[in-house]
């Protein structure tokens, strides 16, 4: 197990646990404290896998060595979109709720935008064609944008 301290440009994470493999960074969890819910002290942004692999018992690990330095409660977010959350309850978190699913942007099919980029109050400066008696979403159909629905949020959460 490796830690470092970095910074990812879209998620924040004061720390960064990384498992190897002959030599072959297999997997790695990125915590950093709590971004939406200041109940919790830390939150798990991250956790993730070499693609085609599976580690058995690396979030497990990667939980341990953080305990190891800090104590408080943590909290982190699944994707239903893309996972069950099975891993979070295998290792101790207890599932607190499903949030609704949510939507995102798309242009030309291309890549998923968040919806917070595309706030109306941020539109006249983001779209070519902005008009502030439409809505959100009509000024986003006028400038070639679609919208599609996740399919919401687990929320964890682990206590000490």
């Amino acid at each position: 197990l490796h830690k470092s301290s970095h910074s990812f440009p879209t998620r924040r994470s004061s720390d960064l646990y990384g498992l190897y493999y002959e030599g072959t960074l297999v997997a790695i969890g990125s915590f950093g404290k709590s971004r939406y819910n200041k109940k919790y002290q830390w939150e798990l942004i991250r956790y993730a896998s070499l693609i085609g692999h599976q580690v058995v018992g690396g979030m497990s690990k990667v939980i341990s060595h953080f305990r190891k330095e800090y104590t408080g409660s943590i909290i982190s977010y699944c994707d239903r979109r893309l996972f069950s959350g099975k891993s979070y309850i295998s290792v101790g978190f207890t599932q607190l709720k499903n949030s609704p699913p949510n939507y995102f942007y798309m242009k030309n099919y291309k890549e998923r935008l968040s919806r917070l980029k595309f706030q109306k109050h941020k539109l006249p400066l983001l779209l070519d064609n902005f008009d502030p008696t439409l809505t959100e979403m009509e000024n986003m159909l006028n400038n070639g944008y679609d919208w599609i629905w996740d399919a919401g949020m687990s929320v964890f959460s682990l206590d000490n």
